[in-house]
């Protein structure tokens, strides 16, 4: 192997996802918290688990659970493919192999940050609950003339920050195929020799002999 020929970020960004999934298969390990009162209520999200309870129900939301399957599976292919692709960069399937994994962790990512931001918006909005997607908040409930303040609190977890480098670093890799491992191994097009044309033949033009007659 030809240390010069490694996509060093993009064996990085393999490495990284690998833990994303060992994490969430051993322990699944949540992206972001959120934790209501006195354990009221309490939510661990990512887009690889989803784990919720109401005053200890657990809430089951059966298409979540197809979301997180089909990202621990995005992340299995994202990773073996950046494996193979980091050792091998100039084989003809590589270029395949990274436009394939590449793409994965990032539009996983931002559409996990999107879609907090977006529940934090509406929660906010129609029931005037807020929810900070990082911090601490109050939730005022007047019961028989009595006030109580519920304290809220979200966060991110290092498995987030964990997410977020994978994403750069696949990134990174696609950059640094085309800045760094493009431009030091061309593959140049083979080039035909000419043929050789053959000028056409002239034919003579045949002299007859005159026969002497006796």
């Amino acid at each position: 192997m030809n240390i010069k020929l490694v996509n060093w970020p993009g064996l990085a960004c393999a490495v990284t996802a690998t833990t994303l999934i060992l994490l969430s298969f051993l322990y699944a390990s949540p992206w972001w918290q959120a934790e209501v009162g006195d354990d009221v209520a309490r939510a661990n999200l990512s887009p690889l688990d989803y784990n919720a309870d109401l005053i200890g129900t657990s809430i089951e939301i059966p298409i979540l659970w197809f979301i997180n399957l089909s990202c621990k599976l995005a992340f299995i292919a994202c990773a073996v493919a950046f494996f193979v692709y980091s050792l091998a960069p100039r084989k003809s399937y590589s270029k395949n192999l990274l436009n394939f994994a590449y793409k994965k962790p990032i539009i996983i990512f931002i559409l996990f940050v999107v879609m907090l931001v977006v529940a934090s918006y509406i929660i906010g909005n129609f029931t005037g609950i807020g929810v900070p997607l990082y911090g601490a908040s109050a939730l005022s409930m007047s019961v028989g003339g009595v006030t109580a303040n519920i304290p809220i609190s979200t966060s991110f977890t290092w498995v987030f920050w964990l997410a977020a480098a994978t994403a750069v670093l696949a990134l990174v890799a696609k950059i640094y195929d085309w800045k760094v491992i493009s431009p030091a191994f061309p593959t140049t097009p083979s080039i035909q020799e000419p043929r050789e044309t053959k000028a056409p033949e002239t034919k003579k033009p045949e002299t007859k002999k005159s026969s002497a007659k006796k």
